[in-house]
C-alpha cells in the first residue's frame, strides 16, 4: 500500500493519492487486481471524505502457508483515518 501528497503551489490546496498492489512470490512483479493502484483517481483533494476500503486477501498475505483457522478473509483498511491522519501532519 503507497500514498502520495501532491501540493498544487498555485491553488494553494493539497490532494491525495492511495494504491495498493500484490507482488508474485516467484518473480517479484506486480499482480493486477480490480482495486489495485490507482485506487483513488484522480488525486482526491485532502478536504473531502473518501468511503473506499481496501480488502487486502489474506490467502495472499499468508501464501505459501495456508491460512490460520478462524482469521478473517481479508483485511480491511478504510481510507478515511489515512486521510484525517495526513491532514492532522500538514
Amino acid at each position: 500500500m503507497g500514498t502520495k501528497v501532491l501540493e498544487d503551489s498555485v491553488r494553494l490546496d493539497h490532494r491525495w493519492w492511495a494504491g495498493w498492489a500484490t507482488r508474485c512470490p516467484i518473480t517479484g512483479g506486480l499482480l493486477m487486481s480490480q482495486e489495485s493502484f490507482p485506487r483513488i483517481r484522480p488525486a482526491c483533494l485532502l478536504s473531502v471524505s473518501v468511503p473506499e476500503v481496501f480488502h487486502f486477501d489474506t490467502a495472499t498475505r499468508f501464501a505459501p502457508a495456508p491460512v490460520p483457522q478462524g482469521h478473517p478473509a481479508s483485511i480491511d483498511i478504510p481510507l478515511e483515518p489515512f486521510r484525517i491522519l495526513i491532514l492532522k501532519y500538514l
